[in-house]
């Protein structure tokens, strides 16, 4: 898994960067026509979609590199680790006020109950991602 991610890291950076501009440029264009009637929601929305323009950019290209299956039972433990994390970041969030809290527990305390969990499930892209930021 690792030689993997180096190979994908090391050779196709550019795809990365030209789709993620055209994600920007994309954001860009809807923010422009959204905005003025939607202010804020239509500012989300054009994030929502262009982000998800990018990823699926990236799923589509990322195919070639690293085939993937739906149904492996590694997929579902990133769908656990995500649900995980919602349930418990929207409990606690129901109960602060604070913005800033929330935010700052969110970023934190989401990141960490899904690294947790895949770690505890022992992830080999997790463990071998945690492996080369060590290294560094």
């Amino acid at each position: 898994v690792e030689k993997i991610l180096w190979r994908v890291i090391d050779d196709k950076e550019n795809i990365v960067i030209w789709s993620t501009l055209g994600g920007a440029l994309f954001n860009l264009i809807l923010n422009i026509i959204l905005i003025p009637i939607y202010s804020e929601v239509g500012a989300a929305s054009a994030t929502f979609v262009a982000e998800l323009t990018v990823l699926i950019i990236q799923l589509f290209i990322g195919y070639e590199y690293i085939p993937f299956k739906l149904k492996s039972l590694q997929y579902k433990q990133y769908f656990i680790a995500t649900i995980i994390m919602v349930i418990v970041i929207v409990s606690v969030l129901n109960i602060v006020s604070n913005l800033w809290i929330k935010v700052i527990f969110s970023i934190l305390m989401g990141g960490g109950i899904y690294m947790g969990y895949l770690l505890y499930k022992k992830d080999d892209i997790v463990i071998s991602m945690l492996k080369i930021v060590l290294r560094k």
